[in-house]
């Protein structure tokens, strides 16, 4: 059996991390979620795996980075996931996997050696009205209805097993009204499965945290391979990579992910669903809640942040940080393509880009965007979003007066 894994999208919802890095490379631990649908693939005896990309790079770097191989076909245009499909029709000649590079998944892939013929696997969700609900027949799919109301339903869960016939229903795929070449709409007729374990659209960026939080419920094991110095508490389920450092006077409340090459402290503390994947610094007197931390980033002295999710190559400066809870006690909104959405989350705080950097004392408001390589100034307030590659700050005037004090 050969893999196919659609990774094409621009992840305009998931922007700023999708702003240089491509959606299904963003990270679940400390690997890509691409990376861990490979290795899953791997374990079934899966020896070809194909890629549809916008762009070879960056895949071809990370694919090097874990020691695997791949097939890359480039989709130059967005033209649906019906047309990224056909695309590998020269590549796959018989049975294969299809698989959505932006969905999570957590089980370990098995159930795609168990089921027979062409079969597409569906999950319950408790809001359609974002997919489309497959009406079953007979235990096949009837149809797709796309965009439907609002409900419990089934959806397409972004993972197939098909044959090669797949692509002569692909031939004669004619345009969806949204000006796309919709693979859903040759599905019919099809078997349906449940699919097992745990799925996560990562469409938004509070998606990126719920994806993270059932890894490490579900897959990921305590163990401490790199060192933990004396007087510092490991509590619950906590993972710590080579060469990680967890300094003197540090408390980490798991399920809390250390990757390697990380340093903690001291006297830092990392609260449950913490991530930090890769060469992050949590340094003195800092807190992190429920957040993932991406490769480089640096907070260091005196920050909070909370139920956000950081960028790569960050660097907080002292006393920054990042609020996670309205006044108001409302769920927190994001705007997302000049729309506010609802996060449905009382908690949730920033999403900051790639390479940006803070000056001391910066105070981020809940549910707000900063573009990558931004540097914010010293004391400033963000209540609104910041685009990418801004410089912003506060103007401060200093006001000298002559002091006449009056003695007794």
């Amino acid at each position: 059996m050969e893999a196919l894994l659609l990774a094409a999208g621009n992840g305009e919802r998931m922007k700023p991390l999708t702003e240089g890095l491509p959606k299904p490379l963003l990270p679940i631990l400390d690997k890509p979620n691409l990376i861990w649908h490979i290795l899953k693939l791997k374990n079934l005896g899966v020896k070809e795996v194909h890629i549809v990309a916008r762009k070879k790079e960056p895949f071809e770097s990370v694919l090097e980075d874990f020691g695997l191989e791949a097939n890359i076909i480039i989709q130059p245009e967005p033209k649906g996931t019906g047309d990224a499909v056909l695309l590998a029709r020269d590549y796959i000649s018989d049975e294969f996997a299809l698989i959505y590079g932006d969905v999570y998944l957590s089980s370990d892939f098995s159930f795609l050696k168990e089921a027979r013929d062409s079969t597409i696997f569906g999950y319950m969700v408790e809001d359609v009205s974002r997919y489309g609900s497959i009406v079953v027949e007979n235990g096949k799919v009837k149809e797709i209805r796309e965009k439907s109301e609002s409900g419990n339903g089934i959806v397409f869960a972004g993972v197939a097993k098909l044959d090669s016939s797949i692509f002569d229903r692909l031939k004669h795929l004619t345009k969806s009204p949204r000006g796309e070449y919709e693979l859903t709409d040759v599905l019919a007729g099809l078997n349906l499965k449940k699919l097992p374990g745990h799925w996560v659209d990562l469409a938004y960026p509070w998606n990126l945290l719920e994806a993270n939080k059932i890894e490490m419920e579900v897959n990921m094991k305590s163990e401490v391979k790199g060192v933990v110095e004396e007087v510092s508490y490991l509590h619950g389920k906590v993972y710590v990579g080579e060469d990680a450092l967890i300094k003197s006077g540090s408390y980490v409340e798991g399920p809390v992910f250390i990757g390697p090459g990380c340093i903690v402290g001291p006297n830092a503390y990392l609260r449950a669903y913490t991530v930090l994947v890769k060469n992050v610094k949590v340094g003195s007197s800092c807190e992190v809640k429920n957040s993932v931390i991406m490769e480089g980033t640096k907070i260091p002295h005196h920050n909070y942040v909370g139920d956000s999710i950081i960028g790569r190559n960050c660097n907080f400066g002292a006393g920054t940080k990042v609020a996670n809870l309205r006044f108001d006690r409302q769920n927190v909104k994001v705007k997302i393509k000049g729309q506010k959405v609802d996060t449905g989350l009382k908690k949730f705080g920033a999403v900051i880009g790639h390479n940006v950097q803070t000056g001391i004392n910066v105070s981020i408001y809940p549910g707000i965007k900063i573009g990558s390589n931004s540097v914010v100034g010293p004391g400033t307030l963000v209540y609104d979003d910041v685009e990418r590659g801004s410089y912003i700050r506060v103007e401060q005037k200093t006001v000298k007066k002559s002091h006449h004090f009056a003695r007794d």
